[in-house]
């Protein structure tokens, strides 16, 4: 049987990301958009609007 992988928040990636130089764009609905800004690297990042985790 394959472990459960940990439960996020949208909340708790976007934080991750920003600590890992990612810097936020703009908030679309439920989506945010950031940027890495040594590469331009773009990410779209779909999130749950009521608080809860990723994935449920």
């Amino acid at each position: 049987m394959t472990p459960r992988q940990p439960r996020v928040s949208g909340k708790d990636v976007v934080a991750a990301l920003h600590r890992l130089g990612f810097k936020e764009l703009y908030i679309e609905g439920s989506h945010h958009y950031l940027e890495r800004p040594d590469n331009g690297a773009l990410l779209t990042l779909p999130t749950d609007e009521s608080g809860g985790f990723l994935g449920d």
